[in-house]
């Protein structure tokens, strides 16, 4: 068990090995990410990470955390609205899709890369270092934003919409609905980084700059939104 004054310090290290890693997100062609180029950012032995990280996937994936606050703050907006389930399912796709699609290497590494089943302990963890970003969601949103995985994200915003006006789906057909949705985003995140070039030749920035500056994100955002009525609607 670690004091006060010990525990500090290690929080603090902590802190300084996502920043470092965040910068490097931010600015480095993904695959030239290292333990070394992180640790040397942070001013530490790249040895010393591994005493408070278990590998640099997982290192990434809680610095990639901080490239979600623009996401996470527009759900703050949707959680004041007064929505029905299916307006509210709607809502939450079409905010997730602009910032996925505009950041589709981050979005994918986050949420379908090796700690794709893990996504609760990642946000919990970086929210236990960095508390004062943390946003205040409703209960439906919240329940969706601190999911374990894609799969379970979907499902919560998705389930309440059995025999709502407006969509068609049953007890019979959820798991599988569930399924294809996320199995379509995975493939269009997959895509948009086929088009935006191979992320270990990018940088996530320099990936979020030339959608935006393209508009890509607008065609697969619509697309998207089509398929789901397609599935969803009655």
């Amino acid at each position: 068990m670690l004091n006060k004054k010990n525990q500090d310090l290690f929080l603090r290290r902590k802190r300084a090995f996502v920043d470092a890693a965040s910068t490097l997100i931010d600015s480095q062609p993904f695959g030239s990410i290292s333990i070394r180029k992180i640790a040397e950012t942070a001013g530490f032995h790249n040895s010393t990470i591994y005493s408070y990280f278990q590998d640099s996937d997982w290192l990434i994936s809680l610095a990639s955390v901080r490239f979600l606050q623009p996401y996470s703050d527009a759900l703050v907006e949707i959680s004041r609205q007064n929505l029905r389930p299916y307006e509210y399912f709607y809502a939450i796709w079409n905010c997730f899709c602009r910032y996925a699609f505009s950041n589709p290497a981050l979005y994918y590494n986050f949420f379908f890369g090796k700690y794709k089943y893990q996504l609760t302990e990642l946000l919990d963890e970086y929210y236990t270092l960095f508390p004062k970003i943390k946003n205040n969601h409703s209960p439906l949103i919240n329940t969706m934003f601190q999911g374990n995985n894609m799969y379970d994200r979907c499902l919560s915003i998705l389930a309440p919409l059995v025999n709502e006006p407006g969509a068609r789906l049953t007890d019979e057909n959820l798991e599988m609905a569930n399924f294809i949705i996320v199995s379509t985003l995975e493939e269009y995140l997959s895509s948009q980084i086929r088009e935006a070039g191979t992320p270990s030749d990018e940088s996530y920035a320099d990936i979020t700059m030339a959608g935006e500056a393209l508009e890509d994100y607008r065609k697969p955002t619509a697309e998207f939104l089509k398929m789901l009525h397609f599935i969803v609607d009655s």
